[in-house]
């Protein structure tokens, strides 16, 4: 009998172990690509430094002149990235990306780091970059973060929306 459990367990476990694997086959695989960032360094206009978390619902509170940079990872997951952008007022708050030589080689030449748009070339599916922005005027200000792969709608697109609170 003991001999007989083991066979239909066996076969039990062949049979799950084909179903698992043969209902992956059957589609396309669809991700929403992913932006990714948990700390703040700010540098206060008197040279001190702090870290915070960098998170939609309580950002660091910075002082008028303060810099602040954020480290980013944004990833395609299955799927290559096209454009990652951050808008917010600019009269209020002026942001840029910055990256290393060889995530440069990942834009295409129409990128503007300095305006805080990215393009990405055909096959580039992360990248590493840090935002780095200086507040101008006192007061609350949200910072939109827009990624786009070429996944299929509507999973193509994500966004992430930061309040800046400038005192």
């Amino acid at each position: 009998m003991p001999h007989d459990m083991r066979t239909i367990l066996k076969i039990l476990v062949v049979a799950i172990a084909a179903v698992s694997l043969t209902s992956c086959l059957g589609g396309d695989l669809q991700c929403t690509p992913g932006i990714y960032c948990k700390y703040a360094f700010c540098t206060h206009v008197d040279g001190t430094r702090d870290t915070v978390l960098f998170q939609a619902d309580a950002s660091c509170v910075v002082k008028l002149g303060d810099t602040v940079k954020v480290p980013m990872y944004v990833d395609g997951v299955y799927h290559p990235l096209t454009v990652f952008q951050v808008s917010g007022d600019t009269s209020a708050v002026r942001y840029s990306f910055a990256c290393d030589a060889a995530s440069m080689r990942m834009l295409k030449p129409d990128s503007k780091l300095e305006e805080g748009y990215l393009h990405f070339a055909d096959s580039c599916y992360g990248m590493s970059l840090s935002l780095y922005y200086i507040a101008k005027v006192k007061g609350d200000f949200p910072l939109t973060f827009s990624l786009s792969s070429l996944a299929a709608e509507p999973y193509a697109h994500n966004s992430l929306q930061v309040t800046q609170s400038v005192r």
